[in-house]
């Protein structure tokens, strides 16, 4: 993943494969995965960081969103997930965005399910859904946000789970607090 040349941001893009003329193309000056980077058995240190060729113009279809080194969703809150995945298990991505509003499950009890498959969950994910709602296939990457202090707060990173939507097994998330040093030093490095 980390060859820039094979990727581009499009940022501002509502309706994938049209053009609407809010759409930014940007190239990639940098990608930068977290060096301790595990495929399995959860994706530790599933995090990556890209820097654009040039600067983003905000507009009403590109914006940013806050992360805050010290909060952590509380068990139980009700968090958003988005993304152009599947709507449902081993269908198809869609071409508009979708959102789930989901609850974030302890991280205790996610451990307790995915045990089960022999799976680890570790302090640096965060897991969530609803019964019938959860990020799924071709969410990857996307935002986990919860409305905290007035704002929408990115709390995760749209990271995997068994299935989609499975009431026993919530999709899990890369915990951004979690490294905010780590994003913090890249940023400054670049």
């Amino acid at each position: 993943m980390s060859d820039k040349t094979n990727w581009r941001a499009v940022l501002g893009e509502h309706v994938q494969g049209r053009e609407d003329g809010t759409e930014q193309k940007l190239t990639l000056d940098k990608i930068v995965t977290h060096p301790n980077y595990t495929l399995e058995p959860t994706m530790l240190y599933d995090i990556a960081l890209v820097k654009l060729s040039r600067p983003a113009h905000m507009s009403e279809y590109v914006n940013t969103i806050r992360i805050e080194p010290n909060y952590t969703a509380p068990d139980h809150s009700h968090c958003v997930t988005a993304g152009w995945g599947d709507l449902v298990e081993g269908g198809v991505g869609s071409e508009i965005p979708h959102h789930a509003s989901v609850q974030i499950v302890p991280t205790s009890v996610c451990a307790d399910l995915y045990n089960s498959i022999h799976v680890a969950i570790a302090d640096s994910v965060i897991c969530a859904s609803t019964e019938g709602r959860d990020s799924c296939q071709g969410d990857s990457g996307g935002p986990l946000s919860c409305f905290h202090d007035g704002h929408w707060t990115q709390v995760g990173v749209s990271s995997g789970g068994y299935g989609s939507a499975r009431p026993q097994y919530p999709g899990f998330y890369t915990r951004v607090n979690h490294y905010y040093e780590w994003i913090k030093t890249v940023i400054e490095a670049n």
